[in-house]
Order: C-alpha cells, then structure tokens, then sequence
C-alpha cells in the first residue's frame, strides 16, 4: 500500500483512477480492482453519481441489507438526504444499480486480507459495506458504512489513507474520547468501537447516530448544543496578544511557502496589532459543525466528524461555521458575497455566548483566519476545492474588518 496524495480531480478519466486507487487500498493485492460496465461485475459497486464526479461507491446487488444499508449512507441529514435515501434504497432493491454505465467490480483471492474481513474479524460477525468517497479536497477519506446480514448498520469506519488524512482519523478518535467524557445532555456523539493501524491506513470505527429525523434541527436547540460543547472543556478569558490559538496560526502558516501563507501571517499580524491588549472568553469548537454534521433527536443534537475539535478559541466560533457553511452550500451562491452577508450579521449570530461589537469582531477574524490556515496548510486550492481559492472569498472579508482598525492589507 502506498500513500495517496491529496486530490486534484479534473476530468472522468482522472476521477475514477482515483476511486479505483482508493478501492485497492481496501482491497489490496492479490485481489484484483477495475472498472467494469454492468453485464461484468459479479462483485462489485456502482459508482455514484457518475464517473466524473464520483462520490460514493454502493454495492450493486439487490439483497434487502445492501438496501437497508443505504439508509445511513446515501445522504446527510435533511428532508433531501431523506428523499436520496428512499431513491437509492429502492433502486438497490429493485436491482437497478447493476445497469448503472460505470461499476467497480473486486476479485477476490481466496484467504487474502482486505479491509472488510478484518472489519469481519473485529465484529466477529460477516459484513459488508458502502463507501463514502465525498467530494475532490485534500482532507478526501474514504467513510466506510459496515452492515451485517440483517442490514444493521454496525459501524461507521473512517479510513485515514495518507498522513493528513490518518493524522485527522487519530485526532478525531482522541476527541471523541475526550469530549465523551464530559456531561453532556443537549449533544450525543459517537462511541469510539475500536481503532488500529491496518497495514498503511489507520482506521475509526464508530456507532451509528439516529439521522431518521428530516426536519431542519431548531435554532435554539442547536444553539443550546453549541454552547454546551463550547463550555464543556473548560472556559478561559484570554488577551488577543497572548493567545496560544493565534500563536499557532501564524507559525503554521509562516511555515507555507506560498502567497496564501504570507497574507495569512499578515493578517495574523495585524489582528495583534489592533487588538492584542483586549481580552475575549475562549472554550472548545467542534471546528466543522454543519447541516450535513449533524442531526437531531427530541432533545438531543447529533453530531459527528469530531477530527477539528480545539481548545482555546473564542466562544461561539461554531455558530459561524454553521451560517456561513450552510449557505456556500447552495448552488452557485458568491462565496465572497454570503460570507460577508452573515459577518454583517455577526453580533446577532453570537448573541448567545454575549459578545459586544468589539469581542464579535474579534471571535469573528479568529475564525476566518482560523479556516484560512486549515485550508492553506491542508493544500485545498491545489486538491480543486473551490473555498481553497482564499483570495477569492476569505480575504477580501477580513480585509474589511481589519479596515476599520488599521491600514489595508498588502499584496
């Protein structure tokens, strides 16, 4: 096995190559991995949504637990992930992914390891599964969906396959240990199953999260469930200039040798400069809470993809993400014009942690610059995410805010 390199997908050719990449470090040699049109594949997955863009692999038999199985892996929470869900089951029911026009069909050499027989072995139990494959970015792991003979979903198994991606796998089991470990009634999150290193991949398994539920979670529910995971490690008052978070950004992103590194730590710089004498409260961020991260349960928000989880931000830094995700998620939305829409509205936004103008404006460029380095470091304009283009949409912002306390940033 060997490691993968972010993604940089432009064309179908390109897309699928990578798929079946991926594919063989679960399925590695001797067994055999390729593409196959439907009248070939005895065993094997149909590639969805095509092979340009392909963003999840789900066998293309017709047994009832394959079908079953889609239910908790076909789409996120929501009434549209709800509606794929009800498609995709029925098709695989129907036997109808058979004839989909591209397939990824697996050969198996008797005997031979692969990821889902040791799956098998770990839950002592026979399985198979679906994989998630999600859009081209850097970050891009396979989530593997694993179901029994009675279409019970077991586990959710995250699959770290080169070292950003095993390096994200082994911080979200470290903090789903710790953040289980504190009281929490208005948020569940998933129990750690197990974890190893497995040959070259490091793999998660985690309990499946009730997503059943389609309507949109309440916003005073969420909020309650954002705050609660903002208190729950601890809280701390802390000045600008003497951040460790802050710290940390500018040596991440001085350590880039690239135009995004340099803005980065100018901007850091002066963020300092005109406001390293002012205190703010600071707490715990999921660090990617969003519509398709979370669902809800009567009283109970639940959420997962714990791998961003951080201490010593400035309280209310999800609430942020969640508005402005949510919105660039809408087709052809202006990434520049909805992020600077919802910074307008940022004092409204964290009502709930209490900020004023000022310690607003603050949590509010932590948190830009925040996902600026995470998107610098990480290589996300080279793996073609679109929100990797920071001068696109993440700049012209936080030079707006930083405008009214100093001079222009810099080219």
């Amino acid at each position: 096995m060997t490691d993968r390199p972010a993604s940089s997908l432009t064309d179908g050719t390109e897309a699928i190559d990578e798929t079946l990449d991926i594919v063989r470090l679960l399925w590695p040699p001797p067994h055999q991995v390729t593409t196959a049109g439907p009248s070939l594949r005895q065993r094997g997955f149909a590639v969805l949504p095509n092979a340009v863009r392909p963003t999840r692999l789900v066998p293309d038999n017709r047994s009832g637990s394959t079908a079953d199985a889609l239910s908790g892996a076909a789409g996120k929470a929501g009434l549209m992930g709800q509606l794929r869900r009800k498609a995709l089951t029925g098709g695989v029911r129907a036997g109808l992914l058979r004839f989909t026009p591209t397939g990824v069909a697996i050969a198996e050499e008797a005997g031979a390891p692969s990821l889902i027989a040791r799956l098998s072995a770990i839950f002592d139990e026979t399985l198979t599964t679906s994989i998630h494959l999600g859009p081209p970015r850097a970050n891009r792991k396979p989530v593997l969906n694993v179901v029994n003979a009675a279409g019970r979903t077991v586990a959710f198994v995250k699959v770290g396959i080169n070292p950003l991606t095993r390096s994200l796998v082994c911080a979200e089991g470290k903090a789903l240990t710790r953040i289980g470990a504190a009281p929490l009634r208005a948020v569940q999150v998933p129990q750690v199953l197990h974890e190893e290193t497995w040959g070259d991949l490091r793999i998660l398994c985690l309990s499946p999260l009730d997503t059943s539920t389609s309507r949109p979670a309440p916003l005073t529910l969420v909020q309650q469930a954002m705050v609660e995971i903002s208190e729950a490690l601890g809280t701390d008052s802390v000045a600008v200039g003497d951040s460790d978070h802050l710290q940390g950004l500018r040596s991440n992103a001085a350590a880039l040798s690239s135009p995004q590194g340099r803005l980065l730590v100018g901007a850091l710089d002066r963020l300092r400069e005109s406001f390293g004498h002012l205190s703010v409260a600071t707490g715990a961020w999921h660090g990617d809470w969003t519509p398709w991260n979370m669902s809800w349960s009567g009283d109970v928000v639940n959420v997962w993809d714990w791998e961003r989880l951080q201490r010593g931000v400035p309280l209310g830094m999800d609430a942020l993400h969640l508005q402005i995700q949510r919105s660039l998620r809408v087709p052809g939305s202006d990434a520049a014009r909805v992020t600077a829409e919802h910074v307008g509205r940022r004092q409204e936004i964290l009502a709930p942690w209490g900020h004023d103008a000022v310690t607003s404006t603050i949590t509010t460029l932590v948190y830009l610059l925040t996902l600026g380095c995470r998107y610098a470091v990480d290589g996300q304009e080279e793996a073609g995410a679109r929100l990797g283009r920071l001068d696109d949409w993440l700049f012209p912002v936080v030079d707006q805010l930083l405008h009214e306390r100093g001079p222009g940033r810099e080219r």
